[in-house]
Formats: structure tokens, C-alpha cells, sequence
């Protein structure tokens, strides 16, 4: 096992691939935000909310992140997010969906400078929904039924207009017979009352008594602030009432402010251009940022939990401990490993497994202790020098001083030990090699006893696996023959000539 200390490149990328599809993810320096590059076709299906490409997403980022994230965000670099044919600002996905131990919520965006407003509205999807029956009303006008809407608060008071909808609980006017005006707020601020308890940041004492209205009949908005409103049934919530349906612990100030972690993705269909870093990371950046940015058009998570609960965008490189595994190989004898292992995470030993496609079990070719390269930077490497000809398939499993264990994800190239031949021997007036489809021979080149080159031919096509060489005008002799693969390795062979 060689070690290496290297400086750690400005952007960690990596590629992977899933149902015959790849996915390139770069980590920006700053670790704040990461890019997720893929096709044109597997955009649009993510773009579109397709449950088996976001299923197969999913799966591919928690082959390189841990599972320590409470909200993955990915943000469509050009924007084109629909649902069902509508255009939608976002989409959520919750926990019963993504089905892991940390995470809440896996949340679409409709672009990368819709990291605030539009993720706080799916955020709040993560804690309100189906908790409160509401209804909602399509269109205006009299006569009208209005219809269930779970995961929004339809026509709900509140200390302000929630996020997820509603009305201000203190500008209702009720003018008897079932009819009522309140006043609307497009401008969200913070959560409200409810949210916020919702949420576990305030005691359920904190939040005031509201009314939720259903079976609306007629409805009409007057202006951008004010609707009228007829409904049959209104329901008044109080702080017993909400405990009596929730029974959420007190916060004690003890557990506030409440600390979320965030990965923000930005899902593209080319390589982010400077300009698209830039954007991306002045979005993440205040999107974690604690306190008041001084900006009234754009609210930070702090904010709007009225500074009870902080969003970590930070340090992605922490949350990628072990990663990074490639393999390559020179195509004849040799196969190079290396992958990339957070420094300061107490790693014990590395074991290097390998399987061929016709084993069923995976063997250890090699085991790395890491107290015998103490200064790697987090860089490792090794080789194995004895591959199978054939497909090999490597995994590389890490041990921590715990005991803990961590799989990398399965690489897998192919290796031709002994898979070509050279015909006949000795030769005459011509001399055949034949080579196993898939090796990419890029250049043989022919020396006599004495060192000297009798014989070149490059560049030979990708799909070729046979070479006939015309050795008519060849001296009698011993000669060196040499085969280049495309892939660096070299395989070098003695063949008599006799013309």
C-alpha cells in the first residue's frame, strides 16, 4: 500500500452509475452546496417528479453522503419543474417516501434561486400535514362546494398568514349568517404560531386561538389583501384543544435553538458554469445564515423560526467520511484502487474485497491499518497486482475505531490477463494477433533482438480484435512484440520469425 499526502482539490466531484444512467456529483469548496449532472431524459423525469428516477437519485446520494440530513433540497439549475403537467415552485416528499433513519423530507425546487421561500413552504409540509381537516375553495363565486385540502390550511386562522396558507386570525369580520371577511397576507415573514408549535419550537400555551372554516359555500375576493366567505362549519382550535390532538413536548430552552441539516443539490443537465456556482452558493450561504441578513426580499431560516431553529448548509466534505472510490486498470495485470476518507474520523483499517463474475463470494486481497500511513490527507491507494482475466468487481469496507462499519460503493473493471494470441510460431510471412472483444489495443509495435523498431501500427479502432502483420521482408530472428492498450497497460511478447 503506497500512501499519498496531496492538497485537497478546490471541487471534490465523482461519477456514478444506476439503471444504465449516469450521475456526476461535484462538491463545491465551500461545502455548502453540491451539483448533480445528468442526461437530458433523466432530467426531465426528475423535473416531472418520476418516483422511480427520484427513488433511483436518492439512492445514489446516499451512496456518497451520510445519513446524517434532515432535508435534501434539489434545485433545478434551469428551472422546468412540473407536476402532473403544471407547472409547481416545488415538490415534497416526505418521510415515509424516502425511508431513512435521519431525513425528513427529499424537496424539488424549481431552481436554485428558489432556495428559500418556495423550500420553507415544503419544509412546513415535513410537520402539518393531515394533522388539521381543512378545505379549500376553487374559484370564486356563489353556490360553490369547497374541497378537502390536507396539506394546506385552505381557510385557517393564525397569528399571520402560515406558510402553507390561511388567513390573519385577527382581522376576521363576522357579519352573522355564516358570513365572514378576513384579511390575507401574501408576504409569509416567520412561521406562525401554529408552525412554529408544530414544529416543537414553542410551548402549545404560545399560540392563540384560531378558527378553521369548511363547507364554504360562496366565496369572493374583493382585493389582494381582503376575501368574503360563507361557510357552514367553523371550528375554533385552542391551546387545549391542540394539545389534546398533538400532546407535543414543552421546548425547554435548553433544546433551542433547534439545529436541522440541510444537503442542497443542484440538478443540471451540463457542468455548473462559474456564474451557476456563484448563485448557488450566495443562496446556501444565507440560507444558513444566523441572523438578520438585512434584507427584507429575502428571509433566512433563522428568521423565520423567529430564531428558534438554525439550518446547517455546511461542511458537506464532513458528511462524506468515506467516498470517492475508483478503480482502473491497465487493462493486462494490474488494477489501481483509490478512494478518499475524511481525515479526523477515527478510521481503524481498510479491507479491499474482490469478486469475480463467476464467484459468489468476495475475497480480501488486502488490508490497509491506517496507523501505518498516518499522513494521507485522507488520500488512499493500492494495487492489486493479481487480477482475474476477466470482469473484477472491488469494494472497499472501512472499520472504524468503534467498530462501525461503512461499505464503499462496487466498482468494476475488466482485466485481459491472457486473452490474446499470437500465431503461428514460429512465423512466416505473416504473423496474427487475436485479441478477447472488449480490450481496446491502441498501438503494437515490433523490435528486433537489437532494441530496434521494425514494426508500428497506431491507432487501432475501439471494435477491432484481430491484426494480421506481413513479416515477408523480416529477417530471421527473435522479435519483441509489444501491445499498447487504450488504457495504458502494456503486454510484451517474444515470437520467431522465419521467412
Amino acid at each position: 500500500m503506497v500512501a499519498k499526502v496531496l492538497f485537497f482539490i478546490s471541487i471534490l466531484f465523482f461519477t456514478v452509475s444506476a439503471f444504465g444512467q449516469t450521475y456526476k456529483f461535484e462538491v463545491h469548496p465551500n461545502g455548502r452546496v453540491a451539483s448533480v449532472v445528468t442526461d437530458d431524459v433523466i432530467y426531465d423525469l426528475l423535473a416531472s417528479a418520476n418516483n422511480r428516477v427520484i427513488q433511483e437519485l436518492k439512492d445514489e446520494i446516499y451512496k456518497r453522503f451520510n445519513d446524517d440530513f434532515n432535508f435534501v433540497i434539489v434545485a433545478l439549475n434551469h428551472g422546468g419543474l412540473n407536476l402532473g403537467g403544471k407547472s409547481v415552485g416545488g415538490v415534497y416528499f416526505g418521510k415515509n417516501y424516502v425511508n431513512k433513519d435521519t431525513v425528513r423530507a427529499v424537496i424539488f425546487s424549481n431552481g436554485k434561486n428558489s432556495i428559500n421561500g418556495v423550500v420553507y413552504h415544503e419544509i412546513m409540509h415535513a410537520w402539518a400535514n393531515h394533522h388539521i381537516y381543512t378545505e379549500k375553495v376553487i374559484g370564486e363565486g356563489e353556490n360553490i362546494t369547497s374541497v378537502q385540502d390536507y396539506s394546506h390550511w385552505g381557510m385557517t386562522g393564525g397569528s399571520s398568514t402560515g406558510w402553507l396558507g390561511g388567513f390573519i386570525q385577527s382581522s376576521l369580520v363576522d357579519y352573522g349568517n355564516n358570513s365572514y371577511r378576513v384579511k390575507l397576507n401574501d408576504f409569509k415573514g416567520s412561521y406562525n404560531d401554529l408552525e412554529l408549535y408544530l414544529m416543537g419550537l414553542i410551548p402549545v400555551g404560545e399560540v392563540a386561538p384560531f378558527d378553521v372554516f369548511t363547507q364554504i359555500t360562496s366565496y369572493r375576493r374583493a382585493s389582494i389583501k381582503y376575501s368574503y366567505f360563507t361557510a357552514m362549519e367553523r371550528t375554533t382550535y385552542t391551546p387545549a384543544k391542540l394539545d389534546s390532538i398533538f400532546g407535543l413536548p414543552v421546548p425547554s430552552p435548553d433544546t433551542l435553538p433547534k439545529k436541522f441539516k440541510s444537503l442542497i443539490l443542484i440538478l443540471s443537465q451540463s457542468p455548473l458554469t462559474d456564474e451557476d456556482w456563484a448563485v448557488a452558493d450566495e443562496k446556501a450561504k444565507w440560507f444558513e445564515f444566523q441572523g438578520d441578513n438585512g434584507n427584507p426580499f429575502y428571509d433566512t431560516f433563522w428568521e423565520i423560526t423567529n430564531g428558534k431553529a438554525k439550518m446547517d448548509a455546511g461542511d458537506l466534505f464532513k458528511s462524506m467520511p468515506f467516498h470517492s472510490f475508483k478503480v482502473t486498470t491497465n487493462g493486462f495485470d494490474k488494477v489501481h484502487l483509490e478512494w478518499f476518507a475524511e481525515p479526523g474520523f477515527d478510521h481503524q483499517k481498510f479491507i479491499v474485497y474482490r469478486v469475480t463474475e463467476n464467484e459468489q463470494r468476495w475475497w480480501p486481497i488486502t488490508e490497509i491499518n491506517t496507523r501505518d500511513a498516518p499522513n494521507t490527507g485522507g488520500i488512499y491507494e493500492t494495487y492489486d497486482l493479481n487480477p482475474e482475466s476477466g470482469t473484477n468487481i472491488y469494494k472497499v469496507k472501512q472499520i472504524d475505531i468503534t467498530g462501525k462499519v461503512k461499505w464503499s460503493n462496487k466498482e468494476t473493471v475488466a482485466v485481459f490477463k491472457d486473452d490474446f494470441k499470437i500465431y503461428p510460431v514460429p512465423a512466416r510471412n505473416t504473423l496474427t494477433i487475436e485479441w478477447k472483444e472488449g480490450l481496446v489495443i491502441d498501438n503494437v509495435k515490433i523490435h528486433n533482438i537489437m532494441g530496434e523498431m521494425v514494426y508500428s501500427q497506431a491507432t487501432i479502432d475501439d471494435i477491432s480484435t484481430r491484426l494480421e502483420i506481413n513479416t515477408s521482408n523480416f529477417s530471421q530472428g527473435v522479435y519483441l512484440i509489444s501491445l499498447f492498450g487504450k488504457q495504458g497497460g502494456t503486454k510484451t511478447e517474444k515470437v520467431f520469425i522465419s521467412p
